[in-house]
């Protein structure tokens, strides 16, 4: 990303200490059905100092209908101490992992989790004017993409 918006900062890996957890409930384990026998490794950054970035004011973008995790459909993160690019994230949980670290270097950065569809969602981005647009899929739910885009764009 740094070659479009080269006012972008790396973060520092040596700003964050790595969190090590063995976990026996994750995707992995329930496709295979035998939760008691597999274990999964999860590794999370946690920051040595605060994060820019904070909770946003939402626009409240109605979600897909019938979305169980309706609360979850739009998540906002904002900062003054930045270049002032805006960045829209459109993903599933997978992106939640990325968002708080994504948005340390956007004014605005704003997660979608549009129920594994993965739309452009021309409305958000009319209303947000992203400088970039982040789509971030779960392999196995790729299929959706294709699903999602008109064929005569294929």
């Amino acid at each position: 990303m740094r070659k479009d918006f080269p006012k972008l900062t790396p973060l520092q890996l040596n700003h964050y200490r790595l969190k090590k957890e063995i976990i026996t409930e994750g995707n992995t384990q329930t496709m295979l059905g035998n939760l008691s026998l597999f274990k999964e490794l999860n590794i999370h950054l946690v920051p040595t100092q605060p994060l820019k970035a904070h909770e946003g004011e939402k626009r409240n973008y109605p979600p897909v209908y019938g979305f169980a995790y309706g609360w979850d459909y739009e998540n906002v993160r904002v900062q003054a101490d930045t270049n002032g690019y805006r960045l829209l994230i459109i993903s599933d949980s997978f992106g939640a992992a990325m968002f708080p670290f994504l948005s340390e270097n956007f004014g605005r950065t704003v997660k979608i989790f549009d129920a594994w569809q993965y739309k452009l969602n021309e409305d958000i981005v009319a209303a947000e004017q992203p400088d970039a647009v982040v789509v971030v899929i779960d392999e196995p739910i790729l299929r959706n993409l294709i699903h999602n885009v008109p064929k005569e764009r294929l």
